[in-house]
């Protein structure tokens, strides 16, 4: 380390030159325009400290101090402190080599003119003599007099790896490198600040002193150059070398002072920083786990990214990022209940295996007439499961999640869905029941509309056809999942016999239609799967019900022929569980539904001959590709007979199918007769089915008269015949109920009354420009291609125009109510089912942590590219235990 004065001089380019790198001693010269930065420094009595990556230089031989270098990184050469009123430089590390030590005394040490025009350098390129500055010859004219004899002794051996190792003496020679990429003790790659910062694009060389020299444009002369003045082996600068040019860019650029050019690489850090942001939110989008977090930086090394900090790279510091994260969408969350106008909320509640409870609870918002779902909370409940405690876990979500109060919530919650359980829909104590009396009088209780259709559904598990292929899906699939041994040879048939051989799924009667998927599956592998309960036959006695349950042609048939029914309430529910469906649109659907089953299973002239029993007319006319039958004789018999058998070149033995005979009971080999008569029976049994379950969707979704009175707002409404009768007793119905005030009173008896949210006057007086323009509106949304929801793009048309947004404000009232009402919860399902996404095997300790994985796994608002990370950064900032010094 060495300390010096600090010299004027006139020039004011601002350079930090040192004369003499090799000199301990030697002073620094400095500008006018520094002296001056560094006194006004030195007026405020701050204390500077540039370390590596902090104080860079550049022109000439020396340094050029300047505000846009921090921001692409500085280096360690040099710090400046104040002692006793006066400036102090003091050079840290090694200086330059090559350069001899300083003349004797009494010797000149004076400078030579220099020539005009010529460029020159004080220190050399890589601490080599120049022909312009006496006191910095090169190493070969540094030996002494000529034919003087060299001291003898063992040569040191040189170390073949120096090129290669940075050097402290560099930082004089090469200001404007900076080292990019290390592997262990060796820097692969150097970075041209310059260069990087006036091309706009990372700039980048070996880590070698030729390669410096030549970046810069210095080059060795191999023989006289008179017209330059520069002899053999002298070292000589190309003016036309681009480096050279930027370095004249560069030093063009605006200067500043010192002060601020200290306080850029804060904001470089920052900038940083924003990489291990970028980092932690990719991988709670995906879903990742936080263990992989300290690998990201090995990567984005190895991709030469030239923001990668160097702290801040383990799981606690992921976590903490993570958090910063989750402020940031929790305050856009708060922002969208405090703008929007109504709001709807859905919760559902589940028991781990742990025996603990987990309540998830959704907000739903409307945006330009497009409903929002917003994740408000997923938590441990704590203090029981009762309607009391699971009511003050909501309230205190909308409270302190939401920064909704009590007012907000009794003006702005006009729906509440959740599943049938007593907590949540009793008609008594429930949280339904309490949140209407208490805290908001015009909520509007909602049943999940996908729930109660599974529990119609479950219904028909009663009836003896559903009821036996229940029983025969169920052990199927124990038989194959509880021995590895028969599903390698299952596998292993497969293979042999040139089918998929998929896996025997399970029937869970707590999944909606959840025995549509191992029906299609057992259909799919039947020939397989009797193929293979006939070779465990006499082997292995468990199999030899289900052998015998599976050649029962009246298994068969019925599973065929129920197919289509499963299928189409799938498909309602899948429709249920779109975001952006309306009331008024599932209505529609499960009428439409209901005419469908009614088409494929009773109308006589329609039943049993569409595309959709495909498979069950190919089974019963012995012509079906799936599963393979053919009609068999019966030698043995007196008469010609044949018996329907299942075609099989694996099996010794004929396999033949059986069914019931209706006058005996007896079960025997099925012939054309009893063929008949037992597509007969199973035809039958459908039909009664399907009348059961028209009937009972029937009595699952009565109506409601405020929510039919709501579809006024929508354009199927319109196109309904004699809609103008109907329509002034709908709306008298939306007057009673948001029309008139409501008192809200809690258990005590005690509370006040909450002003009607619709005006009645208003209504009447809109009522004739609002059916004009729903009538002239309506047929053309409904036409398709329907990208959008028709109710969506109806009141996006509709409000686009200003003088129907003032004509009739209030109905756009009663038609956001309209979009803001949910058929039920299947968001907070959809949140459950995250939920074992993320807390799988490899993360089954997750739990702090797990609300946070699944809100930010969930959310819409922003992907990598939108996302504020400004926002995230100024949190993170903001915590007591980050300090900015130790950013990187």
């Amino acid at each position: 380390m060495r300390q010096t004065k600090i010299v004027q001089q006139t020039r004011a380019d601002f350079f930090l030159t040192p004369r003499n790198a090799n000199a301990r001693d030697a002073p620094l010269q400095l500008e006018d325009s520094a002296a001056r930065a560094l006194t006004e420094l030195s007026a405020s009595g701050d204390v500077v400290v540039m370390e590596r990556g902090e104080c860079s230089a550049f022109g000439g031989g020396g340094g050029t101090l300047t505000p846009e270098l921090p921001e692409k990184g500085l280096r360690r050469s040099a710090r400046f402190s104040q002692s006793a009123g006066s400036l102090s430089l003091e050079v840290l590390g090694e200086t330059g080599r090559g350069c001899p030590q300083p003349a004797e005394s009494g010797a000149s040490s004076a400078t030579p003119p220099r020539r005009p025009g010529k460029e020159v350098l004080l220190n050399g390129p890589a601490g080599k003599g120049t022909r312009s500055d006496p006191q910095c010859v090169s190493p070969e004219s540094s030996g002494g007099k000529k034919g003087q004899r060299k001291t003898k002794g063992r040569k040191k051996k040189a170390d073949p790896c120096r090129s290669r190792k940075w050097q402290d003496s560099w930082a004089a020679s090469f200001p404007w490198a900076e080292k990019h990429r290390e592997e262990g003790e060796f820097v692969v790659a150097v970075k041209c600040v310059v260069c990087t910062r006036i091309e706009g694009r990372l700039r980048t060389l070996c880590c070698k002193r030729d390669n410096c020299n030549k970046h810069a444009g210095w080059y060795k002369a191999t023989e006289d150059m008179a017209e330059q003045g520069v002899k053999c082996g002298e070292y000589w600068r190309d003016k036309n070398n681009r480096h050279y040019k930027n370095e004249k860019l560069f030093a063009a650029l605006t200067k500043a002072t010192v002060l601020e050019q200290l306080n850029t690489p804060v904001e470089m850090n920052w900038s940083k920083k924003k990489c291990q942001f970028v980092v932690v939110l990719n991988m709670l989008l995906a879903g990742r786990p936080m263990t992989d977090y300290p690998s990201y930086r090995d990567v984005l090394s190895y991709l030469d990214c030239p923001l990668v900090p160097f702290k801040h790279w383990s799981v606690s510091s992921g976590w903490g990022i993570a958090e910063c994260l989750h402020e940031v969408v929790q305050s856009r969350v708060k922002s969208c209940l405090a703008e929007c106008e109504y709001f709807s909320m859905t919760c559902d509640e589940v028991t781990t295996v742990d025996n603990q409870t987990w309540i998830s609870v959704h907000v739903y918002v409307v945006k330009d007439f497009v409903r929002l779902p917003l994740l408000l909370t997923l938590e441990k409940v704590s203090g029981g499961t009762g309607s009391d405690n699971l009511t003050k876990v909501l309230l205190h979500a909308l409270a302190n999640l939401g920064g909704l109060s009590p007012d907000h919530i009794k003006k702005k919650l006009i729906c509440f869905g959740a599943d049938g359980a007593a907590v949540f829909q009793g008609v008594r104590g429930g949280v339904t029941v309490q949140l209407q009396r208490e805290f908001a009088p015009f909520l509007l209780a909602v049943h999940c509309s996908n729930h109660k259709t599974n529990l119609a559904m479950q219904m028909l598990s009663k009836t003896p056809l559903v009821h036996r292929l229940e029983c025969l899906l169920s052990a199927l699939h124990s038989y194959f999942s509880k021995s590895p041994k028969k599903s390698m040879e299952f596998t292993k048939l497969a293979e042999i016999m040139e089918t998929k051989g998929l896996k025997i799924l399970k029937h869970c009667k707590t999944r909606w239609v959840g025995m549509l998927a191992p029906l299609k599956r057992v259909l799919s592998e039947y020939h397989l799967l009797i193929v293979k309960l006939a070779q465990d036959y006499n082997g292995h006695p468990p199999s030899r019900p289900l052998y015998h349950l599976m050649c029962d042609v009246e298994t068969l048939l019925s599973m065929a022929c129920i197919l289509p029914l499963f299928e189409a309430v799938q498909s309602l529910m899948k429709f249920g569980q779109s975001r952006d469906v309306a009331l008024c649109d599932f209505v529609a659907a499960v009428k439409k539904c209901q005419i469908v089953l009614g088409l494929l299973y009773v109308t006589p002239e329609t039943r049993y001959v569409g595309d959709e029993f495909s498979l069950f007319t190919g089974i019963a006319t012995v012509s079906s590709q799936s599963v393979l039958l053919r009609w068999m004789p019966d030698l043995s018999a007196e008469e010609s007979v044949e018996h329907l058998c299942f075609q099989s070149s694996k099996v010794s033995t004929n396999m033949f199918a059986t069914a019931t005979n209706p006058s005996t009971g007896e079960s025997q080999y099925v012939t054309e007769t009893l063929l008949g008569e037992t597509v007969a029976k199973v035809q039958s049994a459908c039909t009664d089915i399907a009348d059961a379950l028209i009937a009972e969707l029937d009595t699952r979704f009565p109506a409601n008269h405020v929510m039919d009175s709501l579809g006024i707002v929508f354009p199927q409404y319109w196109l309904q015949e004699n809609v103008d009768s109907s329509f002034s007793a709908h709306l008298s119905i939306l007057k009673d109920f948001f029309g008139t005030p409501k008192p809200c009173v809690n258990v005590e008896g005690d509370g006040d009354w909450v002003t009607q949210l619709l005006s009645s006057a208003d209504l009447d007086s809109q009522m004739a420009m609002f059916k004009m323009a729903m009538k002239s509106n309506s047929k053309g949304v409904l036409t398709p291609p329907f990208t959008v929801n028709p109710m969506t793009k109806l009141w996006q048309i509709l409000g686009s125009n200003a003088l129907l947004v003032h004509a009739f404000p209030e109905y756009f009232k009663v038609a956001r109510m309209a979009m803001t009402i949910v058929l039920g919860s299947v968001e907070d399902e959809r949140a459950f089912s995250t939920v074992g996404f993320i807390k799988g095997k490899l993360r089954n300790k997750l739990g702090e942590h797990l609300p946070l994985c699944v809100q930010m796994f969930t959310q819409k608002f922003y992907t990598l590219k939108n996302f504020p990370y400004t926002k995230a950064v100024q949190a993170w900032r903001a915590n007591k235990h980050r300090y900015c010094m130790n950013l990187q």
